[in-house]
């Protein structure tokens, strides 16, 4: 994103922080549409407003330009399982590739969230093909990722240190 961004802001920091900006802003956007859809408008209105003057929230946006990611990962993912799970089956789709997609800026958000889709897949069971093409597009936007982690890495050797030394 950033590099995709960079040459219409010109410095790293100008870029990091529209950016910052930019999926804080998505965040409370779909934490807002989550909330209207599984209570009311007005919940939606005060769980997007306590999110949006939560400290946490925006200094963990400055310190780190990949941390709103994991608020609007984490959201998207909800929102959608909660729409596959309330008749709309078609968006247990857009979860398994949110899910897998979002893998890739936090690999530990594959682990925190696969509950949720996992029950949502079996929740949505009677269409099991559907089960089968969600698998099938989480387990190929989790492969998209690793292929470039590895790729930047300079290999599966490298990589697999950096993440045991992180971890």
């Amino acid at each position: 994103e950033a590099r995709l961004l960079s040459p219409l802001f010109g410095t790293p920091e100008r870029t990091f922080a529209v950016l910052g900006l930019l999926i804080s802003g998505l965040s409370v956007t779909m934490l807002y549409q989550l909330g209207k859809r599984m209570f009311s408008p007005r919940i939606g209105l005060i769980a997007a407003a306590l999110l949006l003057v939560n400290p946490v929230f925006w200094f963990s946006a400055l310190t780190s330009p990949l941390r709103p990611h994991l608020a609007l990962i984490s959201v998207l993912v909800a929102y959608f399982c909660w729409r596959a799970l309330s008749g709309e089956p078609r968006y247990f789709y857009a979860a398994s590739m949110a899910l897998g997609l979002g893998s890739g800026f936090r690999p530990e958000l594959l682990l925190f969230l696969f509950p949720l889709w996992a029950w949502t897949a079996w929740q949505c069971r009677p269409r099991a093909m559907g089960f089968i093409r969600g698998a099938f597009l989480l387990g190929v936007t989790t492969l998209l990722w690793v292929v470039v982690l590895v790729t930047a890495s300079g290999g599966v050797g490298p990589m697999i240190r950096a993440f045991s030394g992180y971890a």
